[in-house]
């Protein structure tokens, strides 16, 4: 059933990956309803899985995942953002993390939101300032 389960997931994430408007009316409501029928461990093994895929597919399943009722949701969220490459995916997942307080997740993983967080913010000021894109030493 894994697999099965998997399998759709990827499908929904994949099939229409240019098409904001669905995802906006659609999309994301389909992905995390399908979300939160998964267990807690299903979904670690799926955000495991997901490390191997495109950059966009991961930050749509990220705001899937951050819309869904799932159980840690918001940690797995900041796992993500932590561990996306893409900045501007980063940048924008940054925007819905910036109130995130210490309180909200544990300490360890908040730490490490500040210092992805301080990464990004230089990105966007590289963005800002003539509209170069500027590469980072993490």
């Amino acid at each position: 059933m894994k697999d099965a389960s998997f399998d759709y997931i990827y499908e929904i994430v994949t099939s229409h990956e240019d098409d904001f408007e669905w995802w906006e009316n659609i999309g994301y409501f389909k992905l995390s309803t399908y979300l939160n029928n998964l267990n807690v461990k299903a979904i670690k093994n799926l955000i495991s899985d997901s490390k191997s895929w495109h950059s966009d597919f991961i930050f749509i399943l990220a705001e899937g995942l951050i819309q869904s009722n799932i159980e840690n949701a918001l940690e797995e969220y900041v796992k993500l953002f932590i561990e996306m490459k893409n900045l501007d995916h980063a940048s924008y997942m940054g925007s819905i993390l910036e109130n995130t307080k210490e309180d909200d997740i544990p300490k360890k993983l908040y730490l490490r939101l500040k210092k992805k967080m301080v990464v990004v913010t230089k990105y966007e000021r590289g963005q800002n300032e003539n509209g170069k894109i500027i590469k980072l030493k993490e």
